[in-house]
C-alpha cells in the first residue's frame, strides 16, 4: 500500500510538472529576450534591501514555494554585494545608498564585512541612509554606520542580544526505543549531545557561553561606536526594552528621526537637490550588478586570482547539482584544476562549513596541500569554518577569519543508532550468522565490546591524524593543538590569539593577501564553482526525480534538515564525523 501511494503521488506530481514545464520555459525565454542591461540615471540612489539573501555564492535553487512567494526572494553573492558597493563609490551617477528592510538575511560574519564596505563607501563623500518601519537587531547593526537612521513614528526596534537554544532528542529517542551509541574524542565535541543528553554538558555550556558573549560584545561595540552611545547604556537598553517603540529608540539615540515614507522621500530629495515633487531615481542592489563602471582593477588581466567557494556540509562523493553542500570529489577536482591553471597565480579558498565527513575532509585537505606546492593559498573563513571546515583550511599558507567566525572544533565522533528496544516492542526479532567478529554492526543490535574497541580505535586514529594535519599546517606541535582542540569551538578573535588563524578580516582582505603573496599588479578575479540558474536546477531535479524530489517539493526547507538527520542516524558508518552542530542565530 505504501509503495502504491508513493507511485500514485509520483504520477500525479509528474503530470503537474510536465504541464508547467512548457509554461516555465516560455517565461524563461520571454525574460531572456526582454531583459536588457539596466541604466543608471544621473543623480540616482542605490537601494539595498537588507532582506535580500546574501550567500557566498548566488544559488538560484528551484523550489515550488518560490513560485508562490510574492515577491520572489532576491539573492546576491557576498562578492557581488561588496563589488556593487565599491563600484557605486566610483559611479558619478550614484549619489548615495539607501538601506531598507526590517530584517537581515545574512550572518554576523558577513554583516561585519558589509559594515566595513559601507564605511569605505562613505569615504567617497557620498551618503548612507536607512529607513524602515521595524528595525531588527541585525538591521541596527548594519545601519549604525549610516549618516541617518529613520523610521516611522509608530514603528518598533527589536534588540535582544545573542542567544542559542539547543534541541535535545534523548527523551524522544528513549520513548520510541532508539539508543544512540556514541564514540568521541574531545570533551567539548557537543554535536552528539542532543542524542544522548537532555541538557548541555558543562564543557558545551562553557564554550557556547563564550561564543554568544563574544558575538554580543562585537555587536555592542560596533553599534555603540556607530551610534555614539556608551556600551553600558546599550546593555541597559537591551536588558530593559528589548522590544521598544520608536520614541524610546529615538530617546536612546538609536534612531535619528521619526518620519513617514513621504517625509523620508522629501529628506532624500533635499539631499539630492531636486524639487519637492521630482521623481527619485533609484536602482536596486541586485540589478546594479549588471551595470558597468570602470574603476579599480582593469576588467581583464592575464594574471588571475581564483576564488573557490566551499560552502555547506562536507560530504563524500560528488554531486555537481548541489551547490549548497561540499562534496569531496567536486571540490578536490576544482582545486586541482585551478592549481594546474598557469594563468591562476593564487587561490582564495572561501570556507563556510560546520564540517562533516572525516574522509571527505582529508581528501580535500590533500588537494589543498598539493595545490600549495604550486601557488599561494589563502583561506577566507565565513560564518563558520569548524571541525571539518577547519580541517580543509589548516594547510593553507594564510588564514583570515572574521572576529565572529566560529572555527576550531578539532575533535571527532562516531554515532551508531541502536533500535533494538523499538524492534522488540513492535514484535520484530532478528537472528544472524557472521564470518567475523565485526561483521554485524547493525542498527538493530547493540555494539559488542569488540566492535566498540574497533570504533574507538578508529576515532582515536582520526583525531590523531586531524591534530597532526593542524600542527603541520600551523607550524605548531601536536600537543599544543590538542590543548586547544578536544572539540572546542573558538571565535575568530580568540582563534587569532591561539594561532589557529593569521589575521582578522573578510573575503576582500583574503584576496588582497593572495595578491600580495603572488606579487601581482593587475589581476582578474575568477570564481568557482560557476553557479547554475534556476531553470537548470529545475531540469536536473526533473531528470533525477524520485520520491525524494516529491519530499523536497512538499517539505521545502525542512527537507534539508531531514536529510542531515538521516545521514547521521539512518545507518551505521565507520567513517568518523568532524562536525560542529551549534549555529548561533
Amino acid at each position: 500500500m505504501k509503495q502504491f501511494i508513493i507511485t500514485l503521488l509520483a504520477v500525479l506530481t509528474g503530470a503537474v510538472i510536465l504541464s508547467i514545464v512548457p509554461f516555465l520555459i516560455t517565461i524563461g525565454l520571454i525574460a531572456s529576450t526582454s531583459e536588457s542591461a539596466p541604466r543608471v540615471q544621473p543623480n540616482s540612489v542605490l537601494v539595498y534591501d537588507l532582506t535580500t539573501i546574501v550567500s557566498d555564492i548566488s544559488v538560484e535553487d528551484f523550489n515550488f514555494s518560490a513560485l508562490m512567494d510574492e515577491p520572489l526572494n532576491k539573492t546576491i553573492s557576498l562578492k557581488s554585494l561588496l563589488n556593487n558597493i565599491e563600484k557605486a563609490s566610483y559611479d558619478a551617477n550614484i549619489k548615495g545608498i539607501v538601506l531598507t528592510g526590517n530584517s537581515v538575511s545574512s550572518n554576523l560574519a558577513d554583516m561585519t564585512e558589509l559594515r566595513k564596505a559601507l564605511l569605505k563607501f562613505k569615504e567617497s563623500g557620498k551618503f548612507v541612509y536607512y529607513f524602515s518601519d521595524i528595525i531588527s537587531q541585525g538591521c541596527l547593526y548594519i545601519s549604525s554606520v549610516a549618516d541617518g537612521v529613520y523610521m516611522v513614528p509608530e514603528g518598533t526596534v527589536e534588540m535582544f542580544g545573542v542567544s542559542s537554544q539547543n534541541l535535545f532528542l534523548k527523551n524522544l529517542l528513549d520513548n520510541i526505543g532508539v539508543d544512540m551509541q556514541v564514540i568521541r574524542h574531545g570533551k567539548f565535541k557537543s554535536a552528539i549531545e542532543p542524542y544522548v543528553q537532555t541538557s548541555m554538558s558543562e564543557p558545551a555550556r562553557l564554550q557556547l557561553q563564550k561564543v554568544v558573549d563574544g558575538m554580543w560584545a562585537q555587536m555592542r561595540s560596533d553599534i555603540a561606536l556607530g551610534r555614539g552611545v556608551s556600551e553600558e547604556a546599550l546593555d541597559e537598553y537591551v536588558n530593559n526594552t528589548p522590544y521598544a517603540n520608536a520614541t524610546t529608540a529615538y530617546q536612546a539615540g538609536l534612531v535619528d528621526s521619526l518620519v513617514y515614507l513621504d517625509e523620508f522621500d522629501n529628506i532624500l530629495r533635499q539631499k539630492l537637490g531636486i524639487g519637492n515633487n521630482a521623481k527619485i531615481q533609484t536602482i536596486g542592489i541586485t540589478s546594479y550588478s549588471d551595470v558597468y563602471v570602470e574603476y579599480g582593477q582593469t576588467s581583464y588581466s592575464q594574471d588571475k586570482i581564483a576564488v573557490v567557494y566551499a560552502m555547506g556540509e562536507i560530504l563524500d562523493g560528488s554531486n555537481k547539482s548541489d551547490q549548497q553542500n561540499i562534496y569531496a570529489g567536486d571540490l578536490s577536482r576544482q582545486i586541482r584544476q585551478v592549481a594546474r591553471d598557469k594563468a591562476v597565480k593564487a587561490i582564495v579558498l572561501r570556507v563556510s562549513s560546520p564540517g562533516g565527513s572525516a574522509l571527505a575532509s582529508d581528501i580535500i585537505w590533500r588537494e589543498v596541500e598539493q595545490a600549495k606546492l604550486q601557488k599561494p593559498i589563502v583561506v577566507s573563513m565565513g560564518e563558520y569554518a569548524a571541525s571539518g571546515g577547519y580541517y580543509i583550511s589548516c594547510a593553507a599558507n594564510y588564514i583570515i577569519a572574521q572576529p565572529t567566525t566560529i572555527t576550531g572544533s578539532i575533535g571527532v565522533f562516531g554515532l551508531i543508532p541502536c533500535a533494538k528496544k523499538l524492534t522488540d516492542d513492535i514484535g520484530l526479532s532478528f537472528d544472524e550468522v557472521r564470518s567475523n567478529q565485526c561483521s554485524n554492526i547493525s542498527p538493530f543490535s547493540p555494539l559488542t565490546d569488540k566492535q566498540t574497541q574497533f570504533l574507538t580505535k578508529l576515532i582515536e586514529n582520526t583525531y590523531d591524524t586531524f591534530t597532526k594535519r593542524c600542527a603541520d599546517g600551523r607550524g605548531m606541535t601536536q600537543e599544543s593543538i590538542d590543548s586547544i582542540g578536544q572539540g572546542r569551538v573558538w571565535l575568530g578573535s580568540d582563534a587569532l590569539n591561539i594561532g589557529l588563524v593569521d589575521e582578522l578580516g573578510g573575503l576582500e582582505d583574503a584576496i588582497d593577501k593572495a595578491v600580495e603573496l603572488a606579487g601581482l599588479g593587475d589581476y582578474e578575479i575568477l570564481e568557482y564553482p560557476k553557479s547554475i540558474d534556476m531553470m537548470e536546477s529545475f531540469l536536473k531535479k526533473i531528470e533525477n526525480a524520485d520520491e525524494s524530489f516529491m519530499a523536497e517539493i512538499f517539505l521545502d526547507d525542512e527537507y534539508s534538515r531531514y536529510q542531515r538527520v538521516k545521514r547521521q542516524i539512518a545507518s551505521p558508518s565507520v567513517n568518523a564525523l568532524l562536525e560542529y552542530d551549534i549555529i548561533v542565530k
